[in-house]
């Protein structure tokens, strides 16, 4: 399509078919890709037709699965950006570069999509993230940035980040509803961002704890300890040792609370723990203990790395768990270079 006259009268015309091929996009997205590939780009208003064009080829190219014009929308965006780089080219571009890769299947491919998809995925962070810290761009631009970087984040699991960046949305616009519904599930319980916070605490002092420990330079022994005769080796690095793994241990506990209060099992905080919390309370043997009702109810409705939790659960419980030993804790002991088990001394 040629556009003819006034630069007035051709953004005028332009405006309209804008206006025109949006329309059409949500009744016949096919027909207004093939009618906006007859927009003219060498026309007095090269740029503003390029940015229509692409905007169609994206929109329409994703909604009829039409790869070749997403990338070639995409194209014409990056043109665009590099002749000028305003805020809402950068949205557009970055909002190309989500519609290339598409959205993440679930299951065992998702791993292949992320990888497939990483470089154009890291460019539209840039990107929208750029446009968000822009106090310059409108607002409008900058709350849909945070609102898709949070999708993006939400797809690799960055579910922390995804859950601030709709909170830095909302402060920008409050009336964004895509990131106002989306932050509320996170809102309401806030403690469960407490307990992710002292689990990853309790974890970096446990994983701390036994690095130094192997260092002999970290905890000067400044004390002398009697010889037991029985191999057993004391100091302050060793018990940093022990304090680590009991540090690990009690971790798992409170995996069990964040989880009872995540899925609403409904145990009592202070009466769960980690080996009991997946069987019922009945009086057969451990093997054919049913799961709780709750917590079989959130296994099939999706949470299936729940009942790898229920697993690991039983294996550290049980009297023959593989993780048993962990559990009756012993201290540790030296013998011919090697920690070794030498009985039950702590309990």
């Amino acid at each position: 399509m040629t556009h003819e006259g006034s630069a007035p009268q051709a953004n005028r015309d332009l405006c309209e078919l804008s206006q025109r091929l949006s329309t059409l996009l949500d009744s016949d997205p096919a027909k207004a890709v093939r009618e906006a590939r007859q927009i003219d780009v060498n026309s007095s208003e090269r740029l503003a037709a390029m940015s229509v064009l692409a905007a169609i080829l994206v929109d329409g190219g994703a909604a009829t699965q039409q790869q070749d014009a997403i990338e070639e929308g995409l194209e014409l965006f990056r043109a665009v950006y590099a002749e000028v780089p305003k805020p809402s080219v950068a949205y557009d571009l970055a909002n190309a570069l989500v519609a290339v890769g598409g959205s993440p299947p679930q299951g065992s491919e998702w791993i292949d999509h992320q990888e497939r998809t990483r470089k154009q995925r890291a460019e539209a962070r840039q990107l929208y993230w750029r446009v968000a810290q822009d106090e310059t761009a409108a607002e409008e631009f900058r709350t849909q940035a945070w609102t898709d970087i949070a999708n993006l984040f939400s797809h690799s699991y960055r579910l922390g980040e995804a859950h601030d960046a709709r909170l830095a949305a909302l402060h920008i616009d409050p009336s964004n509803g895509v990131a106002a519904a989306l932050a509320a599930p996170f809102d309401d319980p806030p403690p469960l961002f407490a307990m992710f916070n002292v689990l990853k605490a309790d974890f970096i002092l446990a994983r701390d704890l036994a690095w130094r420990a192997t260092s002999e330079a970290a905890w000067p022994t400044t004390g002398r300890f009697a010889d037991t005769l029985d191999y057993a080796i004391y100091g302050p690095d060793a018990s940093a040792l022990v304090l680590a793994h009991r540090t690990a241990l009690d971790l798992f506990d409170k995996i069990a609370a964040t989880v009872n209060h995540y899925f609403e099992l409904g145990q009592a905080p202070n009466k769960i723990y980690f080996g009991r919390m997946r069987r019922e309370s009945s009086g057969k043997k451990a093997a054919t203990k049913p799961l709780t009702s709750a917590v079989e109810k959130a296994i099939r409705g999706g949470a299936y790395a729940l009942y790898g939790l229920m697993e690991l659960a039983e294996d550290y419980d049980s009297e023959n768990g593989i993780l048993r030993p962990q559990k009756n804790f012993v201290s540790p002991t030296k013998c011919s270079g090697h920690f070794e088990s030498r009985g039950p001394r702590f309990r």
